[in-house]
């Protein structure tokens, strides 16, 4: 890497308060703040500053995923972690059951959500076509395949899914850490249509697939009614 690349990356120095026992640090525009594990946020943030300098791929979604901030609490859904798109805040879980006791595990897991903060733009670019004017392009698109709207969306958002996949084990390698538990995704399936697959059945206590996240929001993003246009002369 450059060295004008690596002076994109200011690395701060961790700072405290001795008296409100704070960590903060920041590496790009990603902002790590913890009030509690601080020597576990300190070792995120070292690995994504890490990654940083060592994998211009990973420098690349840095600058993509912009300003954010990574913090630790509860995620949705009694996952690890989870991305938030309007606080612009990468929420993650270090005592959930899947981290607690890998402290490389939960790195890779902040190093994902990164990659997902970097997908943000494409996925906006997607949600355009959920509105007037561009709605008619992805039921275009949808019936050559015999698709609802709806679900070609969430087809093409499990996509970026599965890029990120794909993104974050090359990460993994370059960093000489594949097959560690901060590659947590590799046994994820490594061709699209078989990962698409795996996410369209129901979860292993019933569920809902993965892929109806995605659907729902495309028809809570749709307004009014889907119309579903009609071929040739209309009398």
């Amino acid at each position: 890497m450059s060295d004008e690349q690596q002076a994109d990356l200011p690395y701060g120095s961790p700072s405290s308060d001795p008296s409100n026992a704070v960590y903060r640090s920041q590496v790009g525009g990603v902002c790590f703040e913890a009030t509690e594990h601080t020597d576990r946020m300190s070792r995120i943030a070292d690995r994504v500053a890490e990654a940083g300098v060592r994998v211009p791929d990973f420098h690349e979604a840095l600058m993509e995923a912009g300003e954010l901030t990574v913090r630790f609490r509860s995620a949705r859904e009694r996952a690890v972690a989870h991305w938030n798109a309007v606080t612009r805040e990468l929420v993650i879980d270090p005592l959930h059951g899947d981290v607690r006791d890998d402290k490389d595990r939960l790195a890779g897991v902040a190093l994902f959500g990164i990659l997902d903060a970097a997908s943000e733009g494409e996925r906006a670019g997607w949600e355009q076509y959920t509105q007037p004017g561009y709605a008619d392009y992805i039921d275009e698109w949808a019936e050559r395949e015999g698709m609802t709207a709806a679900g070609y969306y969430g087809r093409e958002m499990e996509r970026i899914d599965f890029d990120n996949v794909q993104r974050h084990r090359r990460i993994m390698a370059c960093l000489g850490r594949a097959g560690t538990g901060a590659d947590h995704l590799r046994d994820l399936p490594g061709d699209f249509d078989s990962f698409y697959a795996m996410r369209c059945r129901p979860g292993a206590g019933g569920e809902a697939p993965h892929v109806e996240t995605y659907r729902l929001r495309y028809e809570a993003l749709r307004p009014g009614p889907v119309i579903v246009r009609q071929r040739g002369p209309v009398d």
